[in-house]
């Protein structure tokens, strides 16, 4: 049953990214914004002006309600991967810390666009600092979403590689 629900939540995640999180916004220019979510390192100064303050003003709402998206999203990935966690990880030890690992990038998230959303809301004002907040946000949420992604997929060819060497003696 857990694998089950592992793969429909997978489906999920995939529609995410595909169809409902964007990854660019619409600037002053029509030129595309790399949205903050997906940059791995910025600081205030970066993002305010590689994105905050070349966004045009009527795309400023529709990037708020994209940010609600990314409120769902996490509680997605998390579920997924906590699943995953249970199917693949016997070591008690390990699976602590991947799931520390995992729940903080889930708070991290919510933080980043907990921050996004008031920075969008007080523009054209500048808050760096927050900004660099923010990017130490997404940093360390990346970093934690990385280890745990590729432990799940070190996880599964583990997995795949005893199902193989069993069919073979």
């Amino acid at each position: 049953m857990k694998s089950f629900i592992a793969l429909i939540l997978f489906v999920i995640v995939i529609i995410f990214n595909v169809f409902l999180l964007k990854p660019t916004a619409k600037g002053l220019n029509n030129e595309d914004l790399k949205v903050p979510d997906i940059t791995m390192i910025y600081n205030g100064k970066t993002i305010y002006n590689n994105y905050f303050l070349k966004l045009d003003p009527e795309v400023i709402p529709i990037q708020k309600k994209m940010i609600l998206w990314d409120y769902a999203y996490p509680i997605v990935y998390t579920a997924f991967l906590y699943l995953m966690g249970q199917l693949l990880f016997k070591n008690k030890g390990f699976r602590r810390v991947f799931y520390i690992a995992l729940f903080t990038a889930f708070i991290l998230d919510y933080a980043e666009n907990s921050t996004q959303i008031y920075l969008l809301n007080e523009l054209p004002e500048v808050h760096y600092g927050i900004g660099s907040l923010m990017g130490i946000f997404t940093t360390s949420k990346w970093i934690l979403a990385m280890f745990t992604i590729f432990s799940v997929l070190g996880g599964l060819i583990t997995f795949g590689y005893h199902k193989i060497i069993g069919h073979l003696e």
